[in-house]
């Protein structure tokens, strides 16, 4: 994402905008660089936790499916050691073992 940079059209227009966002910062002129670089400094850390969080929000979302993937093969797999103790009748329930 790109920021457009806008030229201005005379440097009369550019000495406005700069006594106005000095006006709108209540700062002093020779003060207002040092203020927009704090401003973009904690406006980054704030984006930088929120990339943070975020990837450590898909870490636990990952973890979640996998959990849900293995519990559903073991459950399967459950039914099929059932299914195959009830087909060799009473013999084969040394077969079936509980998982846990």
């Amino acid at each position: 994402m790109r920021v457009p940079v806008t030229r201005p059209k005379s440097i009369e227009s550019l000495e406005v905008a700069i006594h106005r966002l000095a006006d709108e910062r209540r700062r002093a002129i020779p003060l207002l660089f040092d203020n927009i670089e704090q401003d973009i400094t904690q406006k980054e850390q704030f984006v930088v936790g929120q990339v943070k969080t975020i990837q450590e929000m898909q870490a636990g979302i990952n973890k979640l499916a996998d959990y849900c993937w293995v519990l559903t093969f073991v459950g399967r797999q459950a039914n099929n050691l059932s299914a195959l103790g009830s087909a060799m009748g009473q013999g084969g329930e040394d077969i079936v073992q509980p998982l846990i």
